[in-house]
């Protein structure tokens, strides 16, 4: 699987965390939709949002290439079977249709990640690879870590769970 399809939310954590370029150390192809264009660059330019000038910089470099869906009909059926707004289900229809894995920090997501057998991986999981792989220095990656905690919607178990699964790599 060497292709990454992104949802809104995540692709802005990573934006905002600065790790949206180690990404393509894993992925030959990353891949957004037009919705999720909108909701991460368009609207957050309006909003004077730095975090879509990168990901807009990201684009305009062919980094992120801005995919069109072809399964409208399954779009819809996601819709109307889950409580998911329009880019995470132009994102995982998309996963689907190009065999790739999901970033989603959305929980809805990944109950639908669940149903249809899509892999799928969150900023903070990411980050914790990006560890493990010594892809990131430990004082770096610790600012990160500190910048999902504030940013994402993690549980405190959650944050515990990969800050320990970071210190076990630190630790060695």
């Amino acid at each position: 699987m060497n292709i990454a399809v992104f949802d809104s939310s995540t692709l802005i954590l990573l934006a905002k965390t600065n790790i949206i370029r180690k990404i393509y150390g894993y992925y030959k192809k990353i891949l957004i939709s037009k919705n999720v264009l909108k909701e991460s660059v368009e609207l957050g330019k309006v909003q004077n949002k730095e975090d879509a000038l990168i990901i807009e910089k990201e684009i305009k470099e062919k980094r992120i290439k801005v995919s069109k869906i072809k399964n409208i009909k399954m779009v819809n059926k996601m819709l109307s079977d889950f409580k998911c707004n329009l880019g995470e289900a132009e994102a995982l229809v998309l996963a689907i249709e190009r065999k790739a894995v999901l970033f989603t920090d959305d929980f809805e997501a990944m109950k639908m990640c669940k149903v249809y057998d899509v892999q799928f991986i969150t900023a903070l999981a990411f980050l914790v690879k990006l560890v493990e792989d010594d892809r990131i220095e430990k004082e770096g990656a610790l600012i990160k870590f500190d910048l999902l905690s504030r940013l994402g919607y993690y549980s405190k178990e959650i944050l515990n769970q990969a800050f320990e699964e970071c210190n076990k790599k630190w630790n060695k």
